[in-house]
């Protein structure tokens, strides 16, 4: 197989459409896989679309970086990448990219799977992978669920029908919460650094990307200066205040305990939002109705202001004569906020005087 340079090219291999732009054997190569979804036109295309040259997923998006880009897609049904055909093709373009010192992979489920599967033959040294499948072979993954068609309709025996058996390195990102995805993480090796997403289900691409995050870690991950610790934190801050992630939330069948950790970070979300003067007030709605616990809970949602300090002041002068001990509560909240505040240290002082008696 002999590769054109300087010029998109796009074929059809069997039920897979390829699309590359190779124009510097020096610059980083970059395997694209497209996942199943049948409504994004990108991923699994029509034939009119794949006459017209159209792009495959992620190949604009690479190609507009700098990369040398190779991309496939699935053509009429989600192919899986199980095609013989493909598979001997794989092999062929591999001999032809031997001069490419720097491979890259990336693909989200049924993509993920095809970048990670076929990573050993085109020698790939790292992947990006969003909640990846491992494979459909019920011998290996006899808990897998849904992808009936898939799973009936392709031969799993042979060939690249495990994902997990990749040889390369890099980054899942996965939510633990969805069984069948933890599941299929967990057979992934070591060498795979991982993003817990709790609470985004499976297909949250587009969450990363409304949540600023995707852009940065596709540059991030493309010069390998991703920081996974960095980014595990930033996730756990921005999904939760997100629709996708009270929504699937919600349909959970979750334990008691759960349930609670669900409210709270729903009741974060819409307090979030709130003025600062409507913050208050519900501060004090809680308060002067005696539920003490979701003022204090209140507390640990935000970066306090100072001027908030006197809200949970206030409030503490009007428990005393009734209920020290949530008086007690509250000031050690204005404390905690202003915490060289000299009248909130002298009530805390008599509190403490008057509890001990």
């Amino acid at each position: 197989m002999k590769l054109t340079f300087n010029q998109a090219v796009s074929l059809s291999v069997d039920n897979i459409y390829v699309k590359y732009y190779i124009f510097d054997s020096n610059k980083p190569l970059m395997f694209t896989f497209a996942n199943a979804d049948l409504k994004e036109q990108r991923c699994t295309l029509s034939s009119n679309a794949v006459a017209r040259g159209a792009s495959p997923w992620a190949y604009d998006i690479m190609k507009a970086k700098g990369l040398n880009v190779i991309s496939f897609a699935s053509i009429g049904v989600a192919s899986w990448y199980r095609s013989q055909t493909f598979y001997d093709f794989v092999l062929e373009l591999t001999e032809a990219l031997k001069d490419f010192p720097v491979r890259l992979g990336y693909g989200d489920s049924m993509g993920a799977f095809g970048a990670a599967a076929f990573s050993n033959i085109l020698q790939i040294d790292r992947l990006l992978l969003l909640y990846p499948i491992s494979t459909l072979n019920v011998n290996v993954v006899p808990w897998v669920k849904g992808y009936e068609f898939a799973r009936k309709s392709y031969e799993w025996e042979s060939g690249c029908f495990d994902a997990a058996d990749s040889n390369s390195r890099g980054i899942i990102f996965y939510d633990p919460l969805t069984m069948g995805d933890r599941k299929h993480e967990e057979r992934f090796s070591s060498q795979f650094q991982r993003v817990r997403c709790p609470g985004l289900g499976h297909g949250f691409i587009g969450t990363l990307n409304e949540m600023g995050i995707l852009k940065k870690l596709l540059d991030d991950f493309i010069m390998d200066e991703v920081n996974v610790q960095s980014l595990q934190k930033l996730c756990n801050i921005k999904r939760r205040s997100t629709k996708r992630y009270v929504d699937i939330m919600k349909q959970k069948k979750m334990s008691g305990w759960k349930r609670l950790v669900l409210e709270k970070h729903e009741e974060n979300l819409l307090i979030r939002r709130l003025e600062p003067k409507v913050f208050q007030n519900k501060i004090v709605d809680f308060i002067q109705a005696g539920e003490l616990d979701k003022a204090v809970a209140l507390s640990g949602i935000v970066d306090w202001p100072n001027e908030h300090a006197d809200v949970y002041r206030d409030q503490a002068i009007f428990f005393e004569s009734c209920d020290l001990a949530g008086a007690m509560k509250l000031m050690s909240i204005a404390h905690k906020i202003r915490p060289d505040g000299r009248y909130i240290i002298k009530k805390i002082k008599q509190y403490k005087q008057l509890l001990l008696n």
